[in-house]
């Protein structure tokens, strides 16, 4: 897995594939974290790293995963709407995997205080989404 950067950062990206390609270290999943407003960005990026693995990884860019293993900045972890936004396009860019991250903010009203919510994890993107909130809850879309 790599590189697993904090934004969709091009030039690190670019250079880190054009070494690997160099050194025949290639990564089966390509990693990167997703923190704008709604998740419009995402398709973009996708597109972008997939192009990149056709030009360094030949035959590895058909099997690489793509994995936004971060997203949902901390301000919209209780936002529906935002959460909405990022499985479509998810979705739309049919990435492999996704993990919502885990902020630590106030829990929502009516939760126990303690340590931060595992707020989900987003696993299967292509088919169905499975969200799985709070450890307990489990909610499926279909695309």
């Amino acid at each position: 897995v790599g590189p697993s950067t904090s934004s969709f950062d091009l030039g690190f990206i670019t250079d880190f594939l054009a070494n690997a390609n160099v050194t025949q270290t290639l990564p089966d999943v390509l990693s990167w974290h997703e923190f704008s407003a709604d998740g419009d960005d995402i398709p973009g990026n996708v597109a972008t790293a997939r192009a990149l693995l056709a030009r360094y990884g030949a035959d590895n860019a058909e099997r690489c995963e793509i994995s936004i293993n971060e997203m949902v900045p901390a301000g919209s972890n209780f936002v529906p709407a935002v959460h909405i936004s990022y499985f479509a396009n998810l979705e739309r860019a049919a990435v492999d995997s996704a993990c919502h991250s885990c902020w630590r903010s106030p829990c929502p009203p009516g939760a126990a205080q303690g340590p931060p919510h595992a707020l989900g994890v987003i696993s299967g993107i292509t088919g169905a989404l499975r969200v799985i909130l709070d450890r307990t809850s489990i909610v499926r879309m279909s695309s």
